[in-house]
């Protein structure tokens, strides 16, 4: 318009029409948010929810002025990434004006652990960019941050699970040095990222540091959610407990965490995990008899929380299997462990130490029925 050469890159141009373009509030959040959604973009519908927009309007002008494109074959909503490019250097995106969407994300989407693979899959990625460009935790959004440790595991990036635990503890005690509530949570966390990765050596300290911290802050009229940590912050120093071979440690602290949920979280939250905890542990001590009891009675519990397609569940029909195998019972140990390998297949994968137990497993029963080709 104003006789210009043609020369120059993209980046320059998009950048002058942005400055002559008379965009809205609302829309210039849209764009701040588009730039926390991957180049691949989102489905049009799941991005409206995060953001809880009135209506499309102002997603379609963006659209009909070409700052965003629509698949209108998929329905996903996207940015070029030049034009992401202009957008954060003239609004200046950041986790403050960002808040929106990452709460939103949290809310709509949470925790990919009941997912099964093909959705972590899809879904991984836009917790993996605000990871990479929009990992600076603030007070408010202090809970969904501190989850994407979590996500990271779960979707198998166990490093990265790790690396995002330790900074999540650091900011922790740095922001709130005397809440021993939520530094006991990060902790705990952070065991977590390196037991799921496989070092519960590692795991141990920051377990016992979440429970110290869990048991300061608890007092009697805590709520439900406080009470229901500090039962998963036994469990998990109980399996560092048996792991080692301390089994009367071990059970004691079971048997504290499920006191803990039956008074305090009516049998609820933590309390599956409890029983599969003692099933492990009766396994890891030759006691097939009990093992086999608790890991029914944690099956029986998932499937009434969760139903029975759930990664949970698949976790405890592998050791049902396990001690059904050691019992004599082939056919029901048979059944129990192709469940668990179909649940950990679809959940976790085929490269899963879930899946891998559960193929082990069913080695072993290939092996105790004399079918040592099909064991190998």
């Amino acid at each position: 318009r104003d006789g210009g050469g043609v020369q120059g890159p993209a980046y320059e141009y998009i950048a002058r029409l942005f400055a002559v373009s008379d965009l809205s509030d609302e829309s210039e959040s849209i764009l701040r948010w588009m730039t926390m959604v991957p180049y691949t973009g989102i489905d049009i519908a799941l991005f409206y929810d995060i953001c809880q927009l009135d209506s499309y309007d102002e997603i379609n002008d963006l659209i009909a002025h070409s700052w965003l494109r629509l698949d209108e074959e998929t329905d996903i909503l996207s940015m070029h990434p030049v034009i992401a490019d202009v957008v954060r250097e003239q609004l200046r995106p950041n986790v403050e004006n960002g808040k929106t969407y990452i709460a939103g994300l949290w809310r709509e989407v949470g925790s990919l652990w009941f997912k099964n693979q093909e959705e972590r899959a899809r879904l991984w990625p836009y917790y993996a960019r605000i990871i990479r460009d929009y990992y600076d935790p603030i007070p408010e959004l202090w809970t969904e941050f501190s989850y994407l440790e979590n996500n990271a595991w779960i979707c198998a990036r166990y490093s990265l699970s790790v690396e995002l635990g330790h900074r999540f503890l650091n900011y922790t005690k740095e922001t709130f040095p005397l809440d021993n509530e939520k530094i006991g949570i990060a902790a705990n966390y952070l065991g977590g990222c390196y037991h799921n990765s496989g070092d519960d050596i590692h795991a141990e300290p920051f377990y016992e540091e979440g429970l110290e911290c869990q048991k300061k802050a608890i007092r009697d009229d805590s709520g439900y959610d406080q009470w229901n940590q500090l039962s998963n912050a036994y469990q998990k120093v109980g399996r560092c407990a048996y792991l080692a071979g301390n089994y009367e440690k071990a059970e004691a602290y079971f048997r504290e965490s499920m006191r803990i949920s039956e008074e305090k979280c009516s049998r609820q939250g933590y309390y599956c995990n409890a029983f599969l905890e003692m099933s492990s542990m009766y396994l890891r001590m030759g006691d097939h008899e009990n093992a086999l009891k608790f890991a029914e009675e944690s099956k029986k519990l998932y499937d009434a929380m969760s139903g029975s397609d759930n990664p949970n569940s698949a976790t405890a029909l592998t050791n049902i299997g396990k001690c059904r195998t050691y019992l004599g019972d082939h056919a029901g140990a048979g059944n129990a462990l192709e469940e668990a390998l179909r649940l950990n297949i679809r959940f976790n994968g085929s490269a899963s130490r879930q899946t891998f137990w559960a193929k082990e497993a069913l080695g072993d029963l290939a092996a105790a029925e004399g079918k040592p080709d099909e064991a190998l």
